[in-house]
């Protein structure tokens, strides 16, 4: 990804509302800094203000702690607070920086578009000069700069395709329905097999398809243990795709859904959670 390498941040920051309210929560100021961070990220991923670990993996919360190096439960509960003060949103599981264009560098991102625009139409010229040249033109380029253009056209024609947004939670929540397990859909190394299987090609239907093949298969068995994303989303995906099961053993009794167990949300979500509803009630009355 071509980031810009700068951001703007405004000089009354330290006076904003929003920031002040935010420093007086648990784990304010570490809040505050990591908003800092997710605009610089943001910026780094050059993607109209939403966060990306790479050209089509979107940051998770996980991949967020290591990155920023803070605890998981800070990086969450620094979502939470953010989110809920319009600073950001997550669509999809992306996360995006509100108002993005108040935060950045125009002139860098448009420049870094224009010479991505610039270099595209450069190579695709130069490929049709290849492609019309015979054996008998004399031409300069020779078959192995003929490749390197193919090679630098197929990135950066790559760098312009639109984001395919892969349903990493779908599949997951899915898995953790049929199976009764509790993985996360946030998880780098499930995303990872994940997306390695829907850039050969797979879709949500296939995935649904080996899950139901491999819990008929392996439920109450020793294999059962392996009804986990790396197992079923590793190298031997096509193989248990294309594996024969009869209709009566997919025909399986109801699992309770994973998602449908409470949660225990932390001490630290509570006070922040009580200390949001008592502010926004105290807006309400006037008295903030």
């Amino acid at each position: 990804m071509s980031g810009v390498k700068w951001i703007k941040i405004y000089t009354d920051m330290v006076s904003n509302k929003k920031i002040k309210r935010i420093r007086s929560l648990p784990e304010g100021n570490n809040i505050i800094l990591i908003w800092v961070f997710l605009i610089a990220q943001a910026g780094e991923s050059n993607k109209n203000g939403a966060l990306y670990l790479t050209d089509t993996i979107p940051f998770m919360v996980d991949d967020l702690a290591i990155e920023f190096e803070f605890d998981v439960s800070v990086i969450r509960l620094a979502i939470m607070t953010l989110q809920k003060f319009s600073m950001i949103e997550v669509f999809e599981e992306i996360i995006y920086i509100k108002n993005w264009e108040e935060y950045q560098n125009v002139d860098g991102l448009e420049r870094i578009r224009e010479q991505t625009r610039i270099r595209t139409s450069n190579y695709r010229q130069k490929l049709k000069q290849l492609s019309s040249c015979d054996v008998t033109c004399d031409a300069t380029v020779t078959h192995s700069d003929a490749i390197e253009l193919d090679k630098e056209l197929d990135i950066e024609l790559d760098k312009e395709k639109k984001i395919d947004i892969v349903p990493y939670r779908e599949i997951i929540e899915y898995l953790n329905h049929e199976a009764g397990t509790k993985y996360k859909s946030s998880s780098r190394s499930t995303r990872e097999h994940i997306h390695a299987r829907w850039e050969d090609g797979f879709k949500l239907e296939d995935f649904r398809s080996v899950i139901d093949k491999k819990v008929a298969s392996w439920t109450g068995t020793d294999q059962e243990k392996y009804l986990r994303p790396e197992t079923l989303f590793g190298t031997k995906f096509e193989g248990y795709l294309n594996e024969k099961v009869s209709a009566k053993r997919l025909d399986k009794p109801h699992v309770t859904k994973a998602w449908e167990r409470t949660p225990t949300p932390s001490v630290q979500d509570n006070i922040t959670a009580q200390w949001l509803s008592m502010h926004e009630e105290a807006e309400k009355n006037g008295q903030a």
